[in-house]
Formats: C-alpha cells, structure tokens, sequence
C-alpha cells in the first residue's frame, strides 16, 4: 500500500494503524492518502467526527482520508465565532485512533464493492477493539542544519580560481603551439 501522508501526523504511527485494519479486515487498497481535514466554520459539536471523513468508490482501489489537526471545543464566553474554539491536536489519543480506524474500515467496505450506505453498518458501530491502545503521535521535527555560507563561498572561490587558472594554462600553451606555426611560415 502506498501511503502519501500529507498531515502533520507521523507517517509510521499512521501506516501502523491502517496495516492493523488491512490485516483484520483481509482487504488493503492500493494507494491511501491522508490529507488535513477543515475544520467547519459553522457551528458543529464537539464531536471529533464531525471533520473525520473518507473517501472511496465501490471497485477503486483508492482512499482518501481527512484528518482534523485541530478539535472543536464549544465553551460558553469565549469570544470565538458562535463560542467555538479550535484546540490544537498533539496526536491521536485512543479514542480518536478508534475513530480513524472505523471510517477506514467504512471505506474498505466500499473497496470490497458495497456500494451503498444502507448494506452496511454505521461506521461508529464497527468493532474496532483490536485498536486499543494505539496511538498517533505528530512528525518529528527536522533539525535544520546550519549553513557555513562564508566556508562555502570559500570553497566555491577557490574552485573558479582552479578552473581559470587551467583555462589560462591551456590558453598560454596554445598561443605559443600557433606562433611558432607563424613563425616558420614567416621564415620561408
């Protein structure tokens, strides 16, 4: 399965989860995507569901999942839109994995050709259980290195001088082969 994991998740914990669900449930699709989930502007519970969604047509062999990074969180007297506040996710606790575990099996569902809604079960009522105790951590941060701009201008100068250096050589050499040429024809 290709996995292409354009969240802020870590890929590992991701592609961990989703192989314990290809595994129990027989079926793994080609190519998955994990994609940053919007968060509604309006006003939506605080469910982490509301955002959670899947992708997939009935014989593809293609899923898209979004994922929320944010939570929403309805407090009484916050001066949010409609006192709605986005509470950032630091990875996926139990049971928000559960959740992501379940609309992926929804979707497998529909890899397997179940086309409609109604031949199956809800998604939140999708045994799940074999997912305890996972969890989604977010992506390691790359350490930037830092540049030596000075060295490697240095470094850079140094190798141009190298090269003109050659090239004046070659030149020099050649000028001297064609005088030579010039001064024997002048003798005759």
């Amino acid at each position: 399965m290709k996995l292409t994991n354009e969240t802020k998740y870590s890929t590992e914990d991701l592609r961990a989860l989703f192989n314990a669900v290809n595994k129990h449930e027989g079926a793994e699709p080609r190519t998955l995507r994990v994609f940053t989930a919007k968060v509604p502007s309006w006003n939506a519970p605080t469910a982490f569901c509301m955002v959670l969604r899947g992708v997939a047509w009935s014989g593809s062999r293609h899923i898209d999942m979004g994922i929320p990074k944010h939570l929403l969180d309805v407090k009484a007297g916050i001066d949010g839109p409609n006192g709605i506040v986005k509470v950032p996710l630091l990875g996926l606790d139990n049971p928000q994995t559960k959740m992501v575990g379940q609309v992926y099996m929804h979707e497998l569902a529909h890899i397997r050709g179940i086309h409609k809604h109604k031949e199956m079960q809800n998604w939140t009522s999708l045994d799940a259980e074999y997912l305890n105790g996972m969890t989604v951590g977010l992506k390691k941060s790359k350490i930037k290195k830092v540049r030596n701009l000075k060295q490697e201008r240095y470094i850079k100068a140094l190798t141009k001088v190298k090269a003109y250096k050659t090239k004046i050589k070659r030149d020099t050499t050649l000028m001297e082969k064609w005088l030579k040429k010039v001064r024997y024809y002048e003798k005759q």
